[in-house]
């Protein structure tokens, strides 16, 4: 019974039947991203169909970030001449610009990555990083590249967990 058992689980994960996939992920809450890179891949999904975007995150299958989204501070104050006991600052900070390579003599290139994480579980479906080429492009070609790798991931994605990187 054991031995038909593990045939039984070792069967399901080879036929794509065991675990997660990217096709879960049917509507998307895009997070805000540096130089509004959610807008741009909010587009190209809607061109694409097989996923929509939607605009409250408790109504998505999953959520898109890229990179680091904030950095919250709060600091508070024992009291001082100047400041009363009960005082507080809170500060927040986010990334605007994508990251970028430069050279002197081959111009500026950006970067960017994509996660998609299922809101539920928290489990991450799909993720990629892609960069634009030298003196092109920027938020729209990397939002483009970004989903047509999704779109292909997505076309050949089976229930065995996220996709292994492509290289």
């Amino acid at each position: 019974m054991f031995i038909r058992s593990l045939l039984l689980a070792g069967w399901l994960t080879a036929v794509g039947l065991a675990g997660p996939s990217v096709k879960e992920c049917r509507t998307v809450y895009l997070h805000p991203m540096p130089e509004s890179l959610h807008e741009f891949v909010g587009v190209e999904l809607l061109k694409w169909g097989a996923m929509k975007a939607v605009t409250a995150e408790d109504k998505a299958d999953c959520v898109a970030m890229s990179g680091r989204q904030a950095t919250k501070t709060e600091v508070r104050t024992s009291g001082t001449s100047v400041l009363p006991a009960d005082a507080s600052v809170q500060a927040e900070s986010a990334r605007e610009e994508l990251p970028a390579t430069s050279t002197a003599f081959l111009g500026t290139r950006k970067s960017a990555a994509l996660t998609l994480v299922h809101r539920e579980t928290g489990e991450v479906m799909w993720a990629e990083a892609v960069a634009d080429g030298w003196f092109s492009g920027g938020a729209k070609v990397l939002a483009k590249k970004l989903v047509a790798q999704l779109k292909k991931d997505f076309g050949s994605a089976v229930k065995t967990g996220p996709q292994p990187g492509r290289r």
